[in-house]
Parts: C-alpha cells; structure tokens; sequence
C-alpha cells in the first residue's frame, strides 16, 4: 500500500514537473492549461510560485520563456524559493516533442490528485461529527460548499475574458497571412485547400469510388506532399503490403511507370530514377501499417501511439471495408471505426481520412458519378464525417470518348466548414499522379 502512494506520488510529481517545462518551452500552451489549473492545484510550493509567476507575466501580454521566468523570479526575490536556475533549467531540458501532445493529461493527473487530497481533508473534517452531532446541520451545509468548490475547480469554462486569447489568435492571424487559405496541412490540391483550408486538426474525412477509378493514387499523391513538407503522416493500408506501397511512392517521385517497376523492366536510366526515389522516400516522415485484422481498438491505439510517439498529424486508412467481416456486423464494425476515428482526431486534434468503397448501385444508374448514399455499409460514416467526397474518372465507362482522357472529378457531397461541388483533376495512371486542373 505504500508502495503504491509513492508511485502516486511520483506521478503527480513527474506531472507537475512537465506542465511548467511545457509552458517554459512553449509558453502559448498556458492558454489552454491555465482554464484547467490554478496554482492551488500544486502539490510542491517551488511549483505554486513558479506557475502563479508564469500568469501573471502571460496575463500582461508577456511570453513566460526561461530567460523571463527568470528574471521575474528574481526581481520579486522569489527565484531561491522556485528552486533556483539548476531547479527551472531542469523543468525546460526534460521536455521531449510528445510531452505537448499529452499536456491536457498531465493537466488532468494534477487536478485528479488536488481533488483527492480535498475529499481526504472533507473525511477528516466529517470525523468531527462524532465529537459534536449538534453541528451536524453546519457541518453538511459546510461540506455541500467545500464539494461546490472542489467541483468547479479544474472545470473548463465556457466563458473567459477575451484578453486570455488575443495572443494566441494573432499568432494564428500571422500564420494565415504567411500562407493564405490555409488552415491546416496542404493536401497538395490548391483547389482543394481553398475550400477545405487543408488538412484540419480534429476533421474526419471520408472519400469514396468504386474499385480503378484512382482513391488510392489520390491519398498517396496527398500524403506525399504533405510528408515533403515535412508533416508527418500515417497510412493504414489495408489492401496493399509494404512492397507494393514503396513501388507506387517511387513511380510518383521518379516519374517511371509503376508497372515497370512493379515487373522489374526498368532501362537503365529509369533504374537510376527509382534508385534516387528509394533514397528520397528514405528521409520522408511516412509512417506505414499493413496489418490486414484490424478492429477499432486496434486502429485507434496506433494512431494513439504514432500521434503521441511520432507526432504524426495526417492518417489515412484504405479502406475501411476490409476492416469489417462480411457479415451481418460490418455495418456496426464500420461505425465503430467512424466513431472512433472522429473523436481521435478531436481528443489528439489531429486529421483522419478514411477511404471507402461504394455499393454497386451506382453502375445500374445511367449516370454513374457517385451519391452519398452509394457508401459501400457505409455505418456512421456520412454522420461522423466532416466532409465526404468521391473520386470519379469517367473514361472509365466511357473509352472511347476522348475529351474525358486522363480527367478525374473530385466530387464534394459533403462539407461541414465550407462549400461543395466538382474539382476537375488530371490522373495519370502509369505513374499514379493526381494533379489539380
């Protein structure tokens, strides 16, 4: 038993130590932390200064970094009782880049222990009763306020004064107009991310066509200008192994015919381009998983583990289907990975794709472009989804008319944050590039 409490202990502790190390590192992050925690809330006193002098400077529009922490601390003759320079040296070296992904938990770990230590305060409090019931009216009363309190503390507002966001939403402000229309991650589609504002942290997408119209070119087209660009990115692919994965990435980078490729009947110049592909792709942040069983609980502690881990920020899964049995269940299964999939990308404000099949309705219409409800068991995924689009090439039915050669629509049926309607591309399919116009 207290073995355990010291282990509590040392979490609370590490906790602590890593949300000031956050805020000395990055300190925009006490926006958020600060309509979580209150410096009573701290467990260790050299932490309830160092944190009350961090709000303080954030409050007077001033970036509590480590060289003003510092100085303030000194200035106000507290720096000794924060722990000194070695003490706040130490908080800022520990943090590692997946320490901000899990600062809403630490934050969480420090109001859970605050509120133990106020319930165990009550319960000794309420031992009283025994030495004098008389009271006991005062006592409840005494003890509905004390819970009140408790209760509210660590409750995140719906309500602040606006100063609490100014700084945070001019930087954001500054970054829209250092790349205009973009909200979040460049899908490497201008049409595109001019509606859309890019890949958003917390947005679920769902894109759907029928089996060679080009879903699978366009996510890889997608996610390997975004990894360029040095986003980090995560497919699941639930059709395709690792072989076949690298072969369609270096077809895009090296421009040979991914059927050479794939058969190994590449000249010699077109041996030296895939050879400089191998090698590109080796510095790209992709992270790859072709594990063909999946359920949900799988697919979201991946994502959970590469977001946190990795900091990866765009995921997408191909396709959907083929983590569902054929049975009676697949529409359920595929719901729960919908769901799941939204509130990841919420809980870790990350963005998440999913690809899917559709019903072979469509091929009985005489117009064969696809409908929101042409979503092969399609679950929640209309639901959950912020925007649900379809691929559709028309020579696919249509060969022999030649104004429809290499065109692709990208059709927008969907769309939460913004407008809908036909993005014309240009598929080339010996090399898998989609590209705008």
């Amino acid at each position: 038993m207290e073995e355990t409490k010291k282990e509590y202990s040392q979490d609370v502790t590490s906790a602590e130590n890593k949300v000031i190390g956050i805020i000395i590192n990055k300190p925009s992050h006490l926006t958020e932390l600060e309509r979580l925690l209150s410096e009573e809330m701290f467990s260790i006193e050299s932490h309830k200064i160092i944190y009350r002098r961090m709000s303080k400077l954030f409050d007077n529009a001033s970036m509590p970094d480590l060289d003003m922490l510092t100085s303030s601390l000194s200035a106000a003759g507290l720096l000794e009782d924060a722990g000194g320079e070695i003490y706040l040296n130490f908080l800022k070296e520990q943090i590692t880049e997946n320490d901000y992904k899990n600062a809403k938990g630490y934050a969480d770990i420090i109001v859970k222990a605050f509120k133990s230590r106020q319930i165990l305060k009550i319960g000794k409090y309420v031992q009283r009763l025994e030495e004098n019931i008389d009271v006991v009216d005062t006592v409840v009363d005494d003890i509905r306020k004390k819970i009140d309190y408790i209760d509210t503390k660590g409750f995140k507002s719906n309500a602040s004064i606006i100063s609490t966001f100014l700084a945070q939403a001019y930087r954001n402000y500054l970054e829209k107009v250092n790349n205009p229309g973009l909200i979040g991650k460049a899908t490497g589609y201008q049409g595109l991310d001019g509606i859309t504002g890019g890949y958003r942290g917390g947005n679920m997408w769902v894109i759907g066509g029928r089996p060679s119209h080009g879903k699978t070119a366009f996510i890889m087209n997608s996610m390997l200008y975004a990894a360029k660009k040095g986003t980090k990115v995560l497919l699941f692919s639930l059709e395709m192994n690792e072989q076949q994965i690298i072969e369609r990435f270096c077809s895009l980078i090296s421009k040979v015919d991914h059927t050479k490729i794939m058969l190994g009947t590449t000249n010699q110049d077109e041996a030296d381009r895939v050879f400089k592909a191998f090698q590109f792709l080796q510095k790209l942040p992709i992270y790859i998983s072709t594990t063909y069983e999946l359920d949900a609980g799988e697919i979201a502690k991946t994502i959970k583990e590469q977001a946190l881990r990795n900091g990866v920020e765009v995921v997408w899964i191909d396709y959907v289907q083929l983590a569902a049995e054929r049975d009676t269940e697949a529409v359920h299964t595929i719901g729960r990975i919908s769901r799941t999939c939204k509130l990841l990308a919420k809980e870790l404000d990350i963005f998440i794709g999913l690809v899917s099949q559709l019903n072979r309705n469509v091929e009985m219409r005489e117009d064969k472009r696809p409908r929101k409800a042409d979503l092969r068991q399609s679950g929640n995924l209309e639901e959950d989804s912020d925007l649900v689009a379809f691929i559709y090439r028309d020579e696919v039915y249509n060969k022999n008319d030649e104004s429809n050669k290499n065109r692709l629509e990208f059709l927008i049926e969907k769309h939460r944050n913004g407008a809908i309607g036909m993005l014309p591309m240009t598929f080339r399919k010996e090399i898998m590039e989609i590209t705008d116009g």
